[in-house]
């Protein structure tokens, strides 16, 4: 929860970054920061308010909080065009946009959702003919075994960063055109 917080805080500037693209101008390292500039007490609370409360949503069963995050998707360019509102009229005016538009949003996403789990493919596929090929009760499998686990998870966060590098702009690009288009 911790980690996903901070992230929040970090992408909320970045998420303004991406619809001041849409809009003709040019994104900078400063977005990540822009949200601290006017008031970050306000960035603190709508984060963690927003964080809290997908994250008790997911507490129930995974499909609420899912559901809840893509309602509030469009939240953070809605905090970013209007500064004034307060947080909860930010995430029920996001909740009310995204009416009707959630399936849409997921589909969109949906390719970029597939595209990150390769990874994860790949190290279980390898996991998979390793555990084929190593004969039973093998003394070689501990030692062997131990080796490709530590290739297969570095491999894995190898492709991961990648991958992130360069999908996660294409698929912020594509939220922001979609919050645009709404």
């Amino acid at each position: 929860m911790v980690t996903s917080f901070i992230m929040a805080l970090l992408m909320l500037g970045l998420h303004w970054g991406f619809l001041d693209i849409q809009d003709g101008e040019r994104m900078t390292v400063g977005h990540i920061f822009l949200p601290y500039k006017f008031n970050p007490i306000k960035v603190v609370s709508y984060t963690f308010r927003k964080q809290l409360w997908i994250t008790l949503w997911s507490l129930l069963f995974i499909i609420p909080g899912v559901i809840k995050t893509y309602a509030w998707a469009m939240s953070d360019y809605i905090y970013y065009e209007e500064p004034e509102l307060l947080n909860r009229e930010i995430l029920a005016k996001s909740e009310a946009l995204m009416q009707g538009h959630k399936w849409r949003l997921f589909r969109l996403e949906f390719y970029y959702i597939l595209i990150s789990l390769l990874p994860l493919l790949f190290w279980l596929c390898g996991l998979l003919y390793f555990t084929l090929t190593v004969p039973e009760g093998s003394e070689q499998w501990i030692g062997i075994g131990f080796i490709w686990i530590l290739a297969g998870i570095f491999v894995v966060l190898l492709l991961t960063a990648i991958l992130v590098l360069l999908i996660e702009p294409r698929r912020n690009s594509a939220r922001a055109a979609f919050y645009t288009h709404l």
